[in-house]
């Protein structure tokens, strides 16, 4: 979700933004199946808790080599995700399935920019990022090996190190 708070600041406060990193996420709106999907998961997890949806994102989330080969990361990841309120999260999933698309917006970003993706995120894939480098100018792509939708997580060394050098070079 940070993300797309990022592009919601910039698009009110560009002004104030040094420079962006834009980490496992992307641009458009969400689809209308994506919307009913998000829509259907707020009711469920209203209706029995966080426990199905967290398991059925799991894989989403992570590697499938994480999945099997990591059970510490599993396990931070489904803790994390089962301590979130169901209200809170159902109120995330209605956020995110009504936000703006901010395409348009991103050939008006004139900052220096970090767009970080893991190379099997199957929410905010590849190709996502793709566009969002190609039309943010002077942007850097860099794609984490390894990692899906928590690259910030599954391969913290690469993410933090790039983050790292891109924040030394906008101070």
């Amino acid at each position: 979700m940070g993300g797309y708070v990022v592009f919601a600041f910039y698009k009110q406060f560009a002004t104030r933004v040094r420079g962006l990193v834009l980490a496992d996420t992307r641009a458009q709106a969400d689809t209308e199946e994506a919307k009913q999907v998000r829509t259907q998961q707020a009711q469920q997890i209203l209706a029995s808790g966080m426990a199905g949806v967290t398991d059925a994102m799991l894989p989403k989330l992570l590697t499938p080599e994480t999945v099997s080969k990591r059970p510490e990361v599993v396990k931070r990841i489904r803790d994390m995700m089962l301590k979130t309120k169901p209200a809170g999260a159902a109120a995330a999933l209605r956020g995110m399935a009504a936000r703006e698309d901010q395409t348009a917006l991103l050939p008006q970003i004139s900052v220096p920019t970090l767009i970080l993706v893991g190379r099997e995120d199957p929410i905010t894939p590849l190709p996502d990022s793709e566009k969002m480098h190609d039309t943010i100018a002077g942007s850097r792509l860099v794609v984490i090996e390894n990692a899906s939708h928590v690259s910030n997580i599954e391969q913290s060394a690469v993410f933090n190190a790039e983050v790292s050098s891109f924040l030394r070079g906008v101070s």
